[in-house]
C-alpha cells in the first residue's frame, strides 16, 4: 500500500499536505500560537515540543497534546521530539528521547511520530524498546514518520535510497530525508531521487532540501512529490522553511 490516511487527510507522493510546525517555548506561548494558527487552516499540525527545552517534562507534554487536541479535534497531529544531532532545540540523552517520546504516545493524543531513524539504530534500542512502542502505537492507528537530517549536504543517491530503505525495514510509514542544498548539482540530485522514490518504493516520502537553495522543494510539484511540507508559525525549524501564508501561495501558483 503506497499511500496513508489519517481521518480524511491521505498521505501520498505529491499531495504537499501543508504542516504548520509549532515552536513554542513555553505551554503559555502554546497557547497563544494555536490562536494564532487557528487563522491559516493547515491541513496537518507538528508539535516541535523540543522547543519546550527547560520546560521540557512529562507533565507539559500531557498538558501540550491536550491544548492542542482541544483546539484542533480532527487535524492530523505529529508529535516531534528531535534530538540535537539532527536539529533539535535541545540536548536530552537517548533514554530521555525515549522516556518523553513513550509518554506522548500513552497519551494516545497524537496521530504520527517522526522519530530519527538514528534513535532506532543506537546500539542501545533494545533497552528503550522502540520496537515495542512502534508495535503499540501501530496497534492503535497511528502512523510512524522516521526522518534523517543532514545539515552539512546532500550525500549519495544511492546512500540515500539505502537510508530510505533502512526506514521501510524499520516499519516506516512515511520516509522523511532533509539535506542542505548549497549547490545546484545538490538540487538536482533531489529531483531525481524524489522522482525514483515515487516509482520504485511502496511508502510515501518527505523530501527537503533546507537552505535557500532547497526553498523549491518546499512547494514545487513539477518536480518533488513529497506527501507532506512543512511551514513556520513562529520561529523557523529549518533552513529555508516558509511562512504558511507564503507556501500557500508559491503552491496555489504552480
Amino acid at each position: 500500500m503506497k499511500s496513508r490516511s489519517c481521518g480524511n487527510i491521505v498521505f501520498e507522493d505529491g499531495s504537499f499536505h501543508i504542516c504548520a510546525t509549532l515552536t513554542s517555548g513555553t505551554i503559555q506561548h502554546l497557547k497563544k500560537d494555536l490562536q494564532v494558527l487557528a487563522i491559516t487552516e493547515p491541513a496537518v499540525i507538528e508539535w516541535r515540543a523540543d522547543y519546550l527545552k527547560e520546560n521540557l517534562t512529562e507533565e507539559n507534554i500531557k498538558a501540550g497534546l491536550k491544548l492542542i487536541r482541544n483546539s484542533y479535534s480532527s487535524t492530523p497531529l505529529i508529535f516531534t521530539l528531535r534530538k540535537e544531532s539532527e536539529g533539535g532545540a535541545w540536548s536530552l540523552l537517548e533514554e530521555d528521547l525515549y522516556r518523553l517520546r513513550l509518554c506522548a504516545a500513552e497519551t494516545g493524543l497524537l496521530d504520527l511520530m517522526d522519530i530519527e531513524l538514528s534513535s532506532l539504530l543506537t546500539e542501545h534500542e533494545k533497552l528503550f524498546l522502540y520496537e515495542s512502542l512502534i508495535r503499540s502505537m501501530k496497534a492503535s492507528g497511528k502512523l510512524l514518520i522516521l526522518s534523517f537530517h543532514d545539515f552539512t549536504g546532500a550525500p549519495a543517491e544511492n546512500t540515500l535510497i539505502g537510508t530510505v530503505l533502512k526506514m521501510m525495514k524499520e516499519g516506516a510509514d512515511i520516509a522523511k530525508i532533509a539535506v542542505m542544498v548549497s549547490e545546484k548539482e545538490e538540487l538536482n540530485l533531489l529531483k531525481g531521487l524524489s522522482a525514483k522514490l515515487r516509482e520504485e518504493l511502496g511508502l510515501p516520502h518527505i523530501l527537503i532540501g533546507m537552505g535557500e537553495l532547497g526553498v523549491e522543494t518546499r512547494y514545487n510539484k513539477k518536480d518533488f512529490f513529497s506527501a507532506i511540507t512543512y511551514a513556520s508559525t513562529g520561529e523557523k525549524s529549518a533552513p529555508g522553511q516558509l511562512s504558511i501564508k507564503d507556501l500557500k501561495r508559491l503552491l496555489e501558483n504552480q
